[in-house]
């Protein structure tokens, strides 16, 4: 399904613009259609689309990438209060066990957390005295949960410290088939 609009150039009437407010497919071949349909519409010089994945294929439909400005925006944030609660509420892709320092300036997720994820992907999460493989601020922990990002690019870019081994070992458990995508604006 596809809802779009029209929007008309008064000083061109072959240069219309696109508007997609919400486009949802049932499976790959569905998504192609739907996309192959808008991008072949007559007299549409410009399509617009908002929300996003940072991952979406659609720039991978594109005969000519470079024919695409994608412009990044952050629409939500997610501030981890209780960090047991919150990681034993998702599921994982990879068995293991994490020691986590998690730095909190406003002191509500600051500890040391020990993540136990089984074979099915639930994790066990505690407060634990030994010693952290990974520290990070919260932020860095929101960013990982919603799994937008890697550990080992947070690594690089200073928000998040541990060991080659460790690091990579979080971004398997961490890994996500999609990224995140907010499909509604609120």
């Amino acid at each position: 399904m596809v809802l779009y609009r029209l929007s008309e150039d008064p000083k061109d009437m072959a240069s219309h613009t696109l508007d997609v407010t919400y486009l949802a497919a049932d499976g790959d071949d569905a998504y192609r259609a739907l996309w192959g349909f808008l991008l072949r519409h007559d007299l549409v010089s410009r399509i617009r689309v908002c929300l996003l994945s940072v991952d979406e294929p659609l720039s991978w439909l594109l005969a000519d990438r470079r024919g695409a400005t994608v412009s990044v925006h952050d629409h939500e944030w997610l501030r981890i209060l209780d960090v047991p609660a919150a990681l034993e509420a998702r599921g994982y892709s990879a068995p293991g066990v994490h020691v986590l320092e998690v730095r909190d300036d406003l002191g509500f997720a600051t500890g040391t957390w020990r993540m136990e994820v089984s074979e099915d992907g639930a994790a066990r999460v505690g407060r634990t005295d030994a010693p952290a493989e990974i520290v990070m601020p919260v932020s860095s922990l929101a960013a990982i949960y919603l799994g937008g990002v890697r550990g080992t690019t947070l690594r690089t870019a200073g928000l998040l410290e541990g060991p080659d081994g460790a690091v990579r070992a979080l971004d398997r458990t961490f890994a996500s088939d999609a990224a995140p995508t907010l499909g509604i604006w609120y």
